[in-house]
C-alpha cells in the first residue's frame, strides 16, 4: 500500500492521469482534491519565497513522503537568503509526518494519514515559542492539548 500511495502522488505531480475509480480504497477520499492536487503540485515555493519580505518560519517533519526533509527545505532557506531575507529558520522534527503528527515506525508510509493522531505537542510550543516574539503573544498558553487537524 505504501508504494501505492507513493506512485500516487508521484502521478499527480507529474501531471499524470489518475482513475479516481481505479484507486485503492484508501487512496479514493484525495479524488475529490486531484484539481488542488495537480495546481499545487505545479507551484514553484522558490519564485513565491523570492517575493517575500516578511519573517519566515519552515518547519518540516523529516518523516515527511511529501516534501522531503533532506530534499526541499535546503532550497526555501536558499532561496530566502537569495532574496536577502535573513529573517528565517528552518526547524525540522525527525519523528513527524507531514501533518506534524508523530508516525509509527521508523518510516512514514503514509497509511498514518489515515489514522486519528494529534499534532505533536512539541511541534505546536515550537511554533508558537517563534511566532510570540513576532506578535506579542504569549507564548505557551494552551498549547498542545489534545490539538487534532480533524477535529
Amino acid at each position: 500500500m505504501s508504494q501505492q500511495i507513493l506512485e500516487f502522488f508521484a502521478a499527480v505531480r507529474a501531471g499524470g492521469d489518475v482513475q479516481a475509480d481505479e484507486l485503492p480504497e484508501a487512496l479514493k477520499s484525495f479524488a475529490s482534491q486531484l484539481p488542488w492536487l495537480r495546481d499545487h503540485g505545479q507551484q514553484d515555493p522558490a519564485a513565491n519565497l523570492a517575493k517575500v519580505k516578511c519573517p519566515v518560519l519552515i518547519l518540516q517533519g523529516e518523516r515527511d513522503i511529501q516534501v522531503l526533509a533532506d530534499k526541499d527545505p535546503p532550497l526555501l532557506v536558499a532561496a530566502l537568503e537569495n532574496a536577502g531575507n535573513d529573517d528565517h529558520e528552518l526547524i525540522v522534527f525527525p519523528e513527524l509526518d507531514h501533518l506534524f503528527k508523530k508516525t509509527t515506525g521508523p518510516k512514514s508510509t503514509g497509511l498514518d494519514y489515515l489514522k486519528r493522531r494529534p499534532v505533536d505537542s512539541g511541534f505546536l510550543d515550537r511554533m508558537v515559542a517563534w511566532l510570540a516574539p513576532r506578535t506579542g503573544a504569549v507564548a505557551g498558553v494552551g498549547v498542545g492539548v489534545g490539538v487534532d487537524s480533524r477535529d
